[in-house]
């Protein structure tokens, strides 16, 4: 009795532990574990393809960053605002090729070449160009044609690692400012003779920060008569953020975290930290405009408008529903309005 209760009871513990084809009942756990690992670990590769491209097209302006911008929705127009766009850049070309420029250079404050073009028109004004991230100065600057028509000096910058000047790092304002700084000393040599010589800084996207950070650091000389931003925004945090999002389609979370690890160990001289313009913006003391556009999808109008609120010098917003560089063709007069009020003090 008690030998048949034995054998039918190991009989049924058999029974639990195995599928009636004869495989262990928890082979289907290990499967599924199995299956998770392979997947985790092709997102995993896929998330380091995607974060190794971010850094090697955007830190470094490498030969990914053509790729990325050619195909960044935020710079794709319907064909009114295209035609608006190729005829204010049509209008830049004919200035500057309607002009004479010398190719000028100067020495970085960690010893790199930076070039420019510059424009001597014989005025007692100079007009600084910094550009958006993947351009240079051969670039066209619709949101100049106002100061062109002043018959101001132009001094077209190329920002350290674009164009001809040199670097092999963007650091989307941090570094720059410094550089910044560099190019108003040489600038300011120009009209040094000249009691009433004065500077005009104009800045989109990357170039916008590079004059916020010289002006929130105090790196701007006094005769500095206003900035003129285009689309800044808060950090570089930020932009990685909504470009991952929004042109890879790749989830952010830890980017940040990877770019720092990657730009302390190429030791970059900067972290995502340092690119924080709203930690510092409140330093800044130069009048300033600030133009953006609400349907700008390159960079986001809720962080340029932020920029714009953190702001506590005077101030003005030239804003319309259009998409990125295209405000200051679309309102016109109120940008000339608001340049020659600040021009008149």
């Amino acid at each position: 009795m008690n030998t048949a209760y034995n054998v039918r009871k190991k009989t049924q513990k058999k029974a639990k532990r195995y599928t009636e084809d004869g495989r262990p009942l928890g082979s289907k756990k290990v499967l599924i574990l199995c299956v998770s690992m392979i997947v985790m670990a092709i997102i995993g590769s896929w998330s380091l393809s995607v974060t190794e491209n971010y850094f090697e097209s955007f830190m470094t302006n490498g030969p990914g960053a053509e790729e990325a911008m050619y195909y960044n929705n935020g710079l794709i127009f319907d064909e009114t605002t295209a035609s608006l766009d190729l005829n204010a850049k049509q209008q830049w070309a004919l200035y500057t090729q309607s002009h004479l420029w010398d190719s000028i250079s100067i020495q970085s404050k960690d010893g790199l070449p930076l070039s420019g073009l510059y424009h001597d028109a014989g005025s007692d004004t100079t007009v600084i160009v910094l550009h958006r991230f993947h351009e240079n100065s051969n670039s066209a600057f619709p949101a100049c044609l106002d100061l062109t028509g002043r018959d101001f000096n132009m001094l077209l910058v190329d920002a350290r690692c674009h164009g001809e000047s040199q670097g092999d790092f963007v650091s989307f304002g941090f570094l720059e400012q410094y550089d910044l700084a560099g190019w108003t000393t040489w600038a300011n040599e120009q009209i040094r003779t000249n009691a009433n010589g004065r500077l005009i800084i104009y800045g989109e996207g990357m170039g916008a920060n590079t004059a916020l950070f010289a002006a929130s650091n105090q790196l701007l000389p006094n005769n500095v008569a206003f900035m003129l931003l285009e689309s800044p925004y808060t950090s570089l945090a930020d932009m990685a953020t909504h470009t991952l999002t929004s042109y890879y389609t790749f989830p952010s979370t830890g980017i940040v975290t990877v770019l720092d690890y990657k730009l302390t160990k190429q030791h970059a001289g900067f972290t995502s930290e340092d690119t924080n313009l709203m930690a510092i913006i409140g330093n800044a003391k130069i009048p300033a405009i600030f133009l953006a556009g609400s349907k700008d999808s390159y960079i986001p109008y809720r962080s340029s408008h932020a920029v714009y609120s953190a702001y506590t010098s005077e101030k003005i917003l030239i804003e319309d529903a259009v998409p990125h560089g295209i405000v200051s063709i679309t309102q016109q007069d109120k940008l000339h309005n608001a340049i020659d009020e600040l021009l008149s003090r």
